[in-house]
């Protein structure tokens, strides 16, 4: 029964992760590595000493995360754990309260030495462009919009998407979290409130799935592919400040905001000691489903018309996975 119950998880997983790309007519597999971390950090070793006899390198842990309010936890979590690279990937971010919690954390890592990349779509940054841009200011923060429009206006916005609507009409609906090369976090939700149930008029119920072990070496890729893309501008380039001053500044009031009215929900506390970390990942470790785990996703850009009537590979894959299920 367990054995059945891995392989349902695995197929699930690869469901769920084939979907997070919207926009693109193909998909590729994560061959090709990209600045893979080395496990000599907490998670990675902690991990080391935990992991499971696993039955094949394809075997990774898995949970689905269902609730919203554990989803934004879990987040928080693994921010503050994080000591040396937390790369995020997501459709939109709003500036709302969740929003701006999770950017707070980011910049609290950033200050204690953790590299922060965060790639964002294009079409949804209009009306925080310039917080953006004040947070890639600082030195351990690096943030590029892939396929960007131009204007910072919504009407010029408009205008230019209505000019050249073939290529900005290719979005990146990818969504992912890695965290020092070794828990990823992928899956339905963006960042917002409405994702994280905490939206006062309504909420969608996405899911997530939290993943370690290889696959989340393949989310890293994924996530570099597009980073290293010619579709993904840093945003230094697109919106400048005015000076350091001002950026400096927004930094620091984020970083002094108090959101434990956000909090009231549950135990999200900022994570400050080791002991704590060492029960988060055990308990953690233990939730998981181990499984064959894959992750695919869509190659960046490419809107030119199919060649001939085949299905699209992540056509392909769907099939196959249902024709297989038992």
């Amino acid at each position: 029964m367990a054995h059945s119950t891995a392989i349902q998880l695995g197929i699930i997983l690869s469901i769920t992760l084939i979907l997070l790309g919207c926009s693109s007519s193909q998909v590729l597999r994560s061959d090709t590595q990209f600045e893979v971390l080395p496990s000599d950090h907490f998670a990675g070793t902690l991990l080391a000493r935990t992991m499971p006899s696993i039955r094949g390198d394809d075997f990774s842990g898995n949970l689905l995360l269902r609730d919203g309010h554990q989803a934004l936890i879990e987040r928080l979590y693994l921010i503050d754990a994080a000591e040396k690279r937390i790369d995020a990937q997501y459709f939109l971010w709003n500036d709302d309260k969740t929003g701006k919690l999770l950017l707070q954390r980011l910049v609290k890592a950033a200050n204690r030495g953790v590299q922060v990349r965060v790639l964002l779509d294009g079409l949804s940054i209009t009306e925080h462009h310039k917080q953006l841009a004040y947070l890639s200011d600082h030195p351990n923060i690096d943030i590029r919009v892939y396929n960007p429009i131009e204007g910072s206006q919504m009407l010029a916005r408009v205008v230019n998407f209505a000019k050249d609507f073939d290529r900005l009409n290719q979005r990146m609906h990818n969504k992912s979290f890695v965290f020092d090369g070794s828990v990823a976090i992928t899956g339905g939700r963006n960042i917002g409130d409405a994702y994280f149930f905490f939206d006062e008029h309504y909420n969608f119920y996405d899911m997530d799935v939290l993943s370690v072990g290889p696959v989340v070496r393949q989310v890293s890729n994924g996530f570099n592919y597009y980073w290293n893309s010619p579709w993904s501008t840093p945003v230094a380039k697109l919106y400048e400040t005015d000076n350091d001053v001002e950026s400096a500044e927004f930094i620091n009031a984020l970083v002094e905001s108090d959101f434990n009215y956000i909090l009231s929900f549950g135990d999200a506390r900022e994570v400050a000691n080791s002991v704590f970390l060492t029960k988060y990942y055990r308990k953690l470790y233990n939730q998981l489903i181990w499984a064959p785990t894959y992750f695919i996703y869509d190659k960046p850009g490419g809107f030119e018309p199919l060649a001939d009537d085949k299905p699209k590979e992540v056509a392909v894959e769907i099939a196959e996975l249902v024709m297989n299920s038992r």
